[in-house]
């Protein structure tokens, strides 16, 4: 945690895109914390909404394909379970389809 707050560790490409996208849709309850502000136990969510116990999670096609992140990403989901937290999981590639990736997260949203 402390070495991502040091390096300042900004929101990459990706997340910029998603970060952008959700402000178009007026989805402002969820915010950038993949910078190391905030920590589920030992996890680092990319995005959340603190009051409605919500993480959206964007995952990069080739990073969490591998077998080790595979199996990583098993415990982060089942983590934020435990600790009462719904998860969306937004692929790299859905950035590119973005009328199914708006209909995805308004349906996440609602209900907040």
């Amino acid at each position: 945690a402390n070495k991502l707050i040091r390096n300042n560790t900004k929101a990459n490409k990706v997340e910029r895109k998603l970060i952008r996208f959700l402000k178009k849709l007026r989805i402002n309850r969820f915010k950038f914390v993949g910078n190391g502000k905030y920590w589920v136990v030992n996890f680092n969510p990319d995005f959340v909404d603190k009051k409605n116990k919500k993480i959206i999670e964007l995952f990069g096609d080739y990073w969490h394909n591998r077998k080790d992140a595979i199996k990583r990403d098993k415990i982060r989901l089942k983590t934020y379970k435990k600790y009462g937290y719904k998860i969306l999981i937004v692929w790299e590639h859905e950035l590119k389809d973005l009328k199914k990736l708006e209909k995805k997260l308004k349906e996440f949203n609602k209900n907040a």
